[in-house]
């Protein structure tokens, strides 16, 4: 089934409404389930880092570089988990071990990482979205860029507005050891769930990261509220697209889910 479409997500979904059986939901969860754009969540992420560091009585300006710097290290390789690259490349730049420095950074998710999110109104459309799928049965998950611990993935489902429990999992660094867009991150997520990716739809909002799931055969949904179009990336017209509302309104025409 061709995933080109007319840019009205009521008609070119219609054959896939009566012709496809998902087997498996994917989510993005920055400017998909999260209605906060990727830019606006790391100026406030690296602003609160600063000065949480700065608190702990370090340079906040250095220890947020080193951190930035051992995250870009997770898209060196594909041979070992994130949070093993991450770990290796901070302890390089800083001479500090990971016994010795996550519980400081795991103070950090629990004490000052909520408060990014205070101000932030849950989206109610891809609330719905969420609850209409359960509703029918879906193996639901997150299939967020696995760059952060899982307890920092928890907190912006909450500031979503999501219940974990929800979702058959999420991904963060400890469980991935690839990143979007590359094709290995969505051949893991769809391993766990134990469905073939041509039975997955895929729901996020960049072209490309999220995009890319069609290159393994799953269905991309773009939502276009806050979507991401880079240079590089395949037009938003080779994917399913549209609105949260357009999409609400299509997955409320789902047939119930059916197990293999």
């Amino acid at each position: 089934m061709a995933n080109n479409t007319n840019s009205k997500t009521k008609d070119s979904t219609s054959d896939q409404k009566t012709t496809r059986a998902f087997k498996a939901i994917l989510f993005d969860l920055d400017g998909t389930l999260l209605p906060l754009s990727l830019e606006a969540f790391l100026e406030r992420y690296l602003n609160s880092m600063h000065d949480f560091f700065t608190e702990q009585g370090l340079d906040g300006k250095r220890e947020t570089y080193n951190l930035m710097q051992a995250t870009n290290a997770m898209r060196d390789s594909e041979d070992i988990l994130n949070d093993e690259k991450f770990w290796s490349a901070y302890s390089e730049l800083t001479q500090r071990s990971r016994k010795d420095y996550e519980p400081i950074l795991d103070n950090y998710y629990r004490t000052h990482f909520n408060a990014i999110g205070t101000e932030l109104v849950p989206s109610e459309t891809m609330i719905q979205i969420v609850h209409a799928l359960k509703r029918k049965g879906y193996p639901l998950a997150v299939a967020t860029m696995p760059f952060f611990p899982e307890i920092a993935v928890h907190e912006r489902l909450h500031w979503a507005g999501m219940d974990i429990d929800d979702f058959e999992f999420v991904t963060h660094y400890e469980t991935e050891r690839a990143l979007k867009p590359s094709t290995t991150f969505f051949a893991d997520v769809c391993a766990r769930m134990n469905v073939d990716p041509h039975e997955v739809l895929m729901i996020g909002n960049n072209t490309l990261e999220d995009g890319n799931a069609q290159s393994i055969g799953c269905t991309v949904y773009i939502v276009e509220d806050f979507i991401i179009e880079p240079e590089n990336a395949l037009p938003k017209e080779t994917f399913l697209h549209g609105s949260a509302k357009d999409l609400l309104e299509w997955v409320q025409d789902f047939p119930p889910y059916e197990p293999a």
